[in-house]
């Protein structure tokens, strides 16, 4: 989550995340439902409110506080700086 919808987000960055997590969602809730502990059920929860994180995150597409959304473009011209 840190890596794709942190301070400073990019469109394909929040996509990436919301896959991954709702993957990883579905599996802690497979987990759950045969193995129902107060452990799984609390890491159930904490994908289900990363999942919404993420939605939203990718949802709002403007730029507000602390957190906002890089463009595709300034993300590589970031990357190509800290290389050198």
């Amino acid at each position: 989550m840190w890596d794709y919808v942190g301070v400073a987000r990019t469109q394909s960055g929040m996509e990436t995340a919301l896959r991954e997590v709702s993957d990883l969602r579905q599996e802690i809730e497979h987990l759950n439902a045969t193995c129902p502990t107060l452990e799984t059920a609390a890491v159930r929860d904490a994908a289900w409110a990363g999942e919404a994180v993420a939605r939203s995150a990718l949802s709002n597409t403007s730029s507000a506080g602390a957190h906002y959304v890089v463009a595709e473009s300034d993300e590589d011209d970031e990357d190509m700086v800290a290389s050198r």
